[in-house]
């Protein structure tokens, strides 16, 4: 079963306060893609794949984890270093990778 927004806004609710986050005023990296504004997915690839790095090295890439993985996947954004993969066939929905 998948998860709704609604649950997910529950779980943001509810998420860790992670004070040495490094992904802090950076939510445009981890965003997902943003077709409406004409970003591209290639765009949003390497826009991610900077999110990623960013959490290969964040002290709080553990925790954030944990919490995150309650989430039901594919998510379209950055997530404890998890990271949305372009689909094989032509779709606006992403998949999810490990990073």
């Amino acid at each position: 079963m998948s998860a709704t927004w609604a649950d997910f806004a529950a779980a943001l609710a509810e998420a860790p306060s992670l004070p040495g986050a490094l992904c802090r005023g950076q939510h445009h990296l981890f965003d997902g893609c943003d077709f409406e504004a004409g970003e591209t997915r290639t765009e949003a690839a390497e826009r991610h794949a900077v999110a990623a790095r960013i959490c290969s090295v964040c002290p709080e890439l553990a925790p954030c984890r944990a919490w995150s993985g309650q989430f039901s996947y594919p998510l379209a954004h950055v997530i404890g270093g998890r990271v949305p993969a372009a689909r094989r066939r032509t779709t606006d929905t992403p998949t999810l990778e490990e990073s």
